[in-house]
């Protein structure tokens, strides 16, 4: 007998205090046979902060009005200890919570007035659009934290700005932490087989990335006529 394919299990983390709605919220959930969600609920901020330092969650969902009645920077408490994905509860008529929430990169929106089928159809909205994070896609080197499902990059707790293929060239160090990385194999994967140009575009590359990262960029070593390394 063909043994049966394990479902997938999803763990998430729902920040929202509203009673009636948790309750709508679990039921949806729980009609889903396919896949299996995990749902944790969290009445603050501060009590979902507290589960974020505790366990990995999938998948967080945020009513940003909690998180700003809490913590004035929440964007920085937040990521202070979480890398997951996050989709953010806010109005969009409210430019203070609109420019709070697009500074964290969200995994997607919910708009107010909503129900909790809006909140059901956005998480799965988002697992079919990208495949679910795994503990090895979190990558990490000396203070250096990052997301490999969303580019997300923190130093020492605190995002950091990488630009797009810079953020390319640092996965494959954070990869390879600690060993030697050819010129050609960076250049392969970040720019293809068929580049044709010159490999100064790693070196100028490499260069943005080291300010990005700021004291963490002199960890990136040049190995003259070979390659880079990310090493102390």
């Amino acid at each position: 007998m063909a043994r049966k394919k394990a479902a997938k299990v999803y763990r998430l983390l729902i920040i929202e205090d509203v009673f009636s709605l948790k309750e709508s919220i679990k039921e949806c959930f729980a009609s889903v046979e396919d896949n299996e969600y995990k749902v944790d609920f969290s009445d603050s901020f501060t009590e979902g902060l507290n589960k974020i330092r505790s366990r990995h969650y999938d998948l967080i969902i945020i009513d940003v009005r909690l998180a700003q009645t809490a913590c004035e920077d929440f964007c920085r408490s937040f990521r202070e200890y979480c890398v997951s994905p996050a989709v953010f509860i806010l109005d969009i008529n409210n430019e203070e919570e609109m420019k709070y929430v697009y500074s964290m990169s969200p995994a997607g929106l919910i708009v107010r007035p909503f129900t909790a089928l809006d909140v059901f159809e956005s998480v799965v909205d988002y697992f079919d659009r990208c495949e679910i994070r795994k503990p090895d896609q979190i990558l990490k080197y000396c203070g250096i934290m990052m997301n490999a499902s969303t580019g997300l990059v923190m130093v020492d707790g605190i995002p950091a700005e990488v630009t797009q293929k810079a953020s390319q060239v640092l996965k494959i160090l954070l990869k390879n932490k600690a060993k030697l990385v050819s010129r050609e194999k960076l250049i392969k994967e970040v720019w293809g087989s068929d580049y044709q140009g010159s490999d100064r575009v790693l070196d100028n590359q490499i260069k943005i990335l080291r300010k990005q990262l700021g004291s963490k960029g002199k960890l990136i070593r040049l190995v003259k006529g070979k390659g880079y390394v990310l090493e102390r």
